[in-house]
């Protein structure tokens, strides 16, 4: 295991939103220990965004860092990467596993390039990119006989869309850490509470569990907008490192990330205290 203190270590996260950002920054801290993360897509300050939040803006961000002339450099050796000429350690990629099996999220499959795209008059066409489709229109058939329709389907098929689209080379692909949780952030913070068996099969956790009620243990529920309370989101990342051994134990997304995490860097996980 490596010796380099975790707070020298610089890590970038790639995220849906800014309460996934919450959570993942306050567990990989909880992990191992380091500072906070970067939060490299999108940005706190949403002006200096290159794209809008939600898992297009994860899509495009890795689709433009992909690219021949991206601002995403790879170390020769595979020890760090360079993101828009910031030195990282690792990199970490955030999407919610609805996004495989949803319907409205259906052109993931078109750009994975799966069996299922094949009648879309615009398969192969490298001219056309599908974030731009029109998904109402999207001829692509959902669930899609490429991937199980489970968690582990789910996984597997948005983890391998994501080194896709990123082009990146083995040595670096360790630096990368995909996290695909299913069916969303919210199970684990379900699983932190509720010790509900499977939190990963509850399709829309947050609707149907969390929301459910006006309250969830004595934490009310509200959206300002569009947007989930970050206040109440910070209550929820309490519970969810006080009772981290746990959530691993019910989700395995949560346990092939402190692997991953760990793995990438070297490093032993933080001991509790």
């Amino acid at each position: 295991m490596s010796e380099e203190n975790p707070k020298n270590l610089s890590i970038g996260i790639v995220y849906e939103g800014n309460t996934d950002y919450l959570i993942l920054n306050g567990i990989v801290r909880h992990i191992i220990g380091c500072r906070d993360c970067l939060p490299l897509q999108p940005s706190h300050d949403l002006k200096k965004s290159l794209y809008r939040p939600g898992w297009k803006g994860v899509l495009r961000w890795c689709q433009a860092h992909g690219s021949p002339d991206s601002a995403l450099d790879w170390n020769n050796d595979g020890q760090f990467l360079v993101v828009d000429r910031v030195k990282v350690d690792l990199l970490i990629i955030h999407l919610d596993g609805d996004v495989s099996r949803n319907e409205d999220n259906r052109i993931v499959h078109c750009m994975s390039g799966c069996p299922s795209a094949r009648n879309c008059q615009h398969y192969g066409q490298k001219t056309v990119n599908p974030l731009s489709c029109d998904t109402k229109t999207c001829p692509v058939k959902i669930p899609c006989p490429e991937h199980a329709p489970n968690p582990d389907g789910y996984t597997s098929h948005l983890s391998r869309l994501i080194l896709d689209l990123l082009k990146a080379p083995k040595a670096a692909s360790d630096r990368i850490c995909p996290v695909i949780i299913c069916d969303s952030m919210e199970a684990w913070i379900i699983s932190a509470y509720d010790k509900t068996p499977n939190p990963e099969a509850i399709l829309n956790p947050y609707e149907t569990v969390i929301a459910k009620s006006k309250a969830y243990h004595g934490l009310r529920i509200h959206r300002k907008g569009n947007k989930k309370d970050v206040t109440v989101y910070r209550e929820f990342l309490k519970t969810l490192k006080a009772n981290w051994e746990h959530v691993k134990t019910q989700c395995p997304s949560a346990q092939r990330f402190e692997d991953s995490v760990c793995h990438a860097l070297q490093i032993a996980p933080a001991k509790s205290p």
